[in-house]
């Protein structure tokens, strides 16, 4: 009997900080799309900085994080 083993895609777990994000797509939403290209959202919050976000997420690979994100309409 053959057990039923998936291997996951996700490789890492790994702490992101947004700089500057814009107050206004501060919700679950825009962060989720954020990183949908290259992970997933375990959690995320902000801290007395309110532009500065932290989110820790299952990513892909480290290769494929961005160095930058535009945040627009």
């Amino acid at each position: 009997m053959m057990k039923d083993t998936r291997a996951c895609a996700y490789t890492r777990v790994v702490w992101i900080m947004f700089l500057a994000f814009p107050p206004d797509f501060q919700k679950d939403d825009y962060i989720k799309v954020a990183i949908a290209s290259y992970g997933r959202v375990l959690i995320w919050f902000t801290d007395a900085h309110k532009s500065r976000i932290f989110v820790h997420a299952l990513i892909l690979s480290p290769d494929r994080v961005p160095r930058s994100l535009v945040v627009s309409r």
